[in-house]
């Protein structure tokens, strides 16, 4: 009789939910869905396991909207994705009027395909100008609904949960969905040590790379000299805009900076949209626990978080494939670019420099962590890659740092420089005036930096967080760059400016 109801449904599950497309609701970090969005477009434009259906996006407010895709394609998203917090599949979506027309509509579901009993669950209400009233009484109904299909629900922060049930009400519509991350995806998997403080999130860090990464594809095609264009009409100081890249039509001049030094400028003149940015160092200013660095070499060497070993809520439910997840972890390691792929003249070398005894001890920890990970996949993590062999973190100033020197000591060719910038938490968050006075070091730091770099022309790209505009502002009047770009995003209920530069 068990074999008889177990095979019904297995049926019911292949019919219902790999013989139809599905929907999901994809979460970003607030503030960077249009970055999110490119990822998961480039994903479903480059499936590793195929899809009959032709896919649609919406970015909404909160959230993105993915119409008519197949399950194993949402778990491909859900094990290549860097950017994404969640993935909820939607199992639900009809209109409920009142508290006892959503309890009929609760029961009448399938939980047996998403439930079981090794699973735990939370359940999350959130009711909106509806006639079912409070949430607490909705989260009681469906609580006694699904108790029957799991182990135990649970409340609370600090609970261990295997998934999430969603229930969103709008007047009378409701939409029922379901985690199929457990936790969330910005949870690597990869750091043995954490920080202290809190920290920029995985999947935050990852959408400023990329959207970094992005700014310089899109930037202007052509460069000016003296800085025409946005500090030129706010009539700020500027001596001069520095070539993207070089090029055959150049002119050059000599001019004063604000340091009062003449130095020879070039400009191009012709377009540089058919140009492309290679990074050659990583520079990673308070690199605190490590989580630019980690993010960057995931991207940069198509190491999927899938690889890392982190489970998924997805593997524990009755729809579940091993059959089809196995393909897509063989699929990961053939797109892997970590050793023999890996070494080529185009690889970049990793920098990382703080100067808190703490932070270097937990990421020298979470790099040993990191090199696990890569090697239970078969793959070797060289140690060519930071310029430093046998000592990956730099413990010094960054204000300190004389950058030639450093490059003149290690055999390091001046090429393209990334340099992402998060600084230190406690000081940026502390008094308005010494933040302030922060930004403005930073950006003449980098400045000196550029002069070097552009000398060899080559040029700087990079991007910081500023937690408020005073700080924002008092960077961006320092900082001489040929263009910038701001946008917002949010994390722990603080509004953070990301300044983007290309020098």
């Amino acid at each position: 009789m068990k074999t008889e109801k177990s095979d019904n449904l297995e049926k019911k599950i292949k019919k219902n939910i790999y013989g139809k497309p599905q929907s999901v609701k994809v979460v970003f970090p607030p503030g960077l869905g249009s970055v999110a969005l490119h990822e998961v477009e480039t994903i479903l434009e480059d499936l590793w396991f195929k899809q009959k259906y032709i896919s649609q996006c919406s970015l909404l407010k909160n959230e993105i909207r993915i119409d008519n895709i197949h399950l194993f394609a949402i778990t491909e998203l859900l094990m290549r994705s860097q950017c994404l917090t969640d993935i909820r599949l939607i199992i639900f979506k009809g209109k409920t009027a009142g508290k006892s027309i959503f309890e009929k509509k609760s029961r009448e579901m399938n939980w047996d395909f998403y439930l079981n009993k090794n699973m735990s669950v939370k359940i999350k209400v959130d009711s909106v100008a509806s006639r079912a009233f409070h949430e607490t009484g909705l989260k009681e109904i469906l609580s006694d609904v699904v108790k029957e299909y799991v182990s135990d629900i649970v409340s609370g922060e600090d609970a261990h949960e295997t998934t999430v049930i969603y229930a969103d009400l709008y007047k009378d519509k409701l939409t029922m969905s379901i985690s199929l991350a457990g936790n969330q995806l910005y949870k690597r998997g990869y750091r043995g040590t954490l920080s202290a403080s809190a920290p920029l999130r995985e999947d935050a860090a990852a959408c400023c790379i990329q959207q970094s990464l992005q700014f310089v594809k899109r930037s202007a095609a052509y460069l000016s000299p003296c800085g025409r264009g946005r500090r030129a009409a706010a009539g700020e100081g500027c001596y001069a805009e520095v070539p993207f890249i070089s090029h055959q039509g150049r002119h050059e001049n000599t001019l004063t900076n604000p340091q009062g030094e003449k130095e020879k400028l070039i400009y191009a003149t012709t377009p540089r949209s058919d140009t492309q940015f290679v990074v050659d160092t990583v520079l990673i200013p308070f690199s605190g626990t490590g989580t630019f660095l980690f993010e960057y070499l995931q991207m940069a060497f198509r190491f999927s978080p899938a690889l890392i070993g982190r489970d998924y809520a997805l593997q524990k439910m009755p729809l579940f494939r091993q059959e089809n997840f196995n393909f897509l972890l063989k699929k990961a390691k053939e797109c892997c670019l970590f050793p023999p792929a890996l070494f080529s003249t185009n690889r970049p070398t990793f920098f990382c420099i703080d100067n808190s005894k703490t932070a270097n001890a937990a990421l020298l920890d979470n790099i040993q962590f990191f090199k696990n990970a890569v090697s239970e996949q078969g793959f070797d993590f060289p140690a060519q890659l930071f310029i430093e062999n046998d000592q990956p973190v730099h413990e010094d100033d960054f204000f300190k740092l004389d950058l030639l020197k450093w490059m003149n000591a290690h055999n390091q060719p001046r090429g393209n420089v990334f340099i992402p910038l998060n600084p230190p938490y406690g000081i940026r968050l502390g008094k308005n005036k010494d933040s302030v006075a922060l930004y403005k070091n930073i950006a003449m730091k980098l400045n000196e930096i550029a002069r070097l770099i552009q000398k060899e022309q080559k040029n700087v790209l990079g991007f910081i967080l500023c937690p408020s505009e005073e700080t924002w502002s008092a960077f961006c009047k320092v900082l001489i760059c040929s263009e910038t770009e701001t946008y917002h995003f949010t994390q722990g209920g603080i509004d953070i400016r990301v300044c983007q530069f290309i020098m």
